[in-house]
C-alpha cells in the first residue's frame, strides 16, 4: 500500500491539509482536515462496501489489518457531484479512534494562524446537518477553506459508554466548560450537571479567560482546538497569572497526538482526555473530588 506520510508537530498554530471537492455545478469547495489528526494519506484502495443505513460510512478499509471505516463528503455536502473518482484517502485519528476520508484532488499542507479561524454563525452551528467547524480565508485569495468537523460526523454514529446518573460527584461544585462545539457542548453540559456540577459555558479560550475573571470556579474543562484562543493557550495563562488559584484544567480532545499530550504534561497544565468517553470523565473527576 502506498501512501503519504504526513510529518507531525509540535501543536502551535493549525496546519490543515486541504483538498477540493467537486459540486454539480462543476464549482468546487476546498475542504481542510487539521493536519495534527492525520495518521496518513493513502493511494485509494478497495473498500468494503456498506449499506445506506450507515451512511456517511460507504465502506470499511483494510488498514495495515485494522478494519477502518471510510466517510464520502458526497453523502453530507449538499449539490456533491455524484461521478467523483477517488484518488487518495486520509485516514484521520480523532476521538481515540480511525476514519477514512475519500478525496479526489492533490493535497497541500496549510498553516494559519488561530486567529484567522472563524466560528461558524450561531444559526449554522444549531444545524443538526453541519459539517464544518470554522473557515480559513487563503491568504491573497478570496477562497475559504471549510474545515471539516470529524467528530461532528462520526459521533452520532457511535455508541456511548452510560454511566449512572445517580453517581453525584460534587453537588454544587462550579466548572467551567470551554468547547466551541455545539455538539460537544450538550454532551459536556448534561454529563456535568447530571454529576451534580453548576455549568458555566465559554465558546474560545478567550471567553474562558473573560469567564474566569467574572467568577471562582472548581474546575475549567476545555476543548483544545478553538478559534481566537486554543486550549493550551488559555490554560498557559491561567497558571502563568497564579490569580485563579490551583483551579485544576481537564484537557478534553479528539486530537491524540502523542506530542501533544507530551507537551501538557511537561508544562503540568492538567490532566488529557480523549473526547467523549463518559466513564473517562467520570473517573477523573471522582479523582478530583472523591466522594466523602
Amino acid at each position: 500500500m502506498s501512501s503519504i506520510l504526513i510529518e507531525k508537530q509540535l501543536f502551535t498554530d493549525i496546519k490543515v491539509i486541504d483538498f477540493q471537492h467537486q459540486l454539480n455545478d462543476g464549482t468546487s469547495i476546498l475542504f481542510g482536515v487539521n493536519a495534527y489528526k492525520v495518521k496518513e494519506v493513502i493511494v485509494f484502495s478497495e473498500l468494503s462496501s456498506l449499506s445506506s443505513d450507515y451512511l456517511p460510512f460507504v465502506g470499511v478499509l483494510d488498514y495495515r489489518g485494522t478494519p477502518v471505516p471510510v466517510i464520502d463528503l458526497s453523502s453530507v455536502v449538499p449539490n456533491s457531484y455524484p461521478g467523483t473518482v477517488y484518488t487518495r484517502i486520509i485516514i484521520i485519528e480523532s476521538m481515540g479512534r480511525l476514519t477514512g476520508l475519500l478525496t479526489q484532488s492533490q493535497l497541500r499542507m496549510i498553516e494559519f494562524q488561530n486567529d484567522d479561524f472563524k466560528a461558524p454563525t450561531f444559526s449554522s452551528r444549531e444545524d443538526a446537518s453541519h459539517y464544518v467547524s470554522g473557515f480559513f480565508k487563503l491568504p491573497n485569495d478570496i477562497r475559504y477553506v471549510h474545515l471539516i468537523d470529524i467528530e461532528s460526523i462520526i459521533s452520532p454514529h457511535l455508541n456511548e459508554n452510560l454511566i449512572d446518573q445517580n453517581q453525584i460527584v460534587s453537588r454544587g461544585k462550579k466548572v467551567l466548560v470551554v468547547e466551541d462545539s455545539m455538539l460537544f457542548q450538550k454532551k459536556i453540559v448534561k454529563l456535568m450537571r447530571d454529576l451534580g456540577f453548576d455549568v458555566t459555558i465559554a465558546n474560545d479560550g478567550a471567553e474562558g479567560i473573560e469567564k474566569l475573571n467574572e467568577a471562582k470556579f472548581d474546575l475549567v474543562f476545555t476543548d483544545i482546538e478553538m478559534p481566537k484562543m486554543n486550549g493550551i493557550e488559555m490554560a498557559r495563562k491561567i497558571k502563568k497569572s497564579g490569580i485563579y488559584g490551583d483551579v485544576p484544567l481537564i484537557f478534553h480532545s479528539s486530537l491524540t497526538t502523542p506530542s501533544m499530550i507530551a507537551l501538557i504534561e511537561e508544562e503540568k497544565l492538567g490532566d488529557y482526555l480523549t473526547k467523549f468517553e463518559a466513564p473517562l470523565i467520570l473517573a477523573k473527576l471522582l479523582e478530583i473530588f472523591p466522594k466523602v
